[in-house]
């Protein structure tokens, strides 16, 4: 869960918020 509290940079700034709240869950 803190993963998509964190900024979606970590995960990748290409990708969009959304995109990394899909992969986190």
């Amino acid at each position: 869960m803190a993963e998509i509290m964190s900024p979606p940079q970590h995960r990748g700034a290409a990708a969009p918020a959304t995109s990394s709240r899909l992969e986190v869950v």
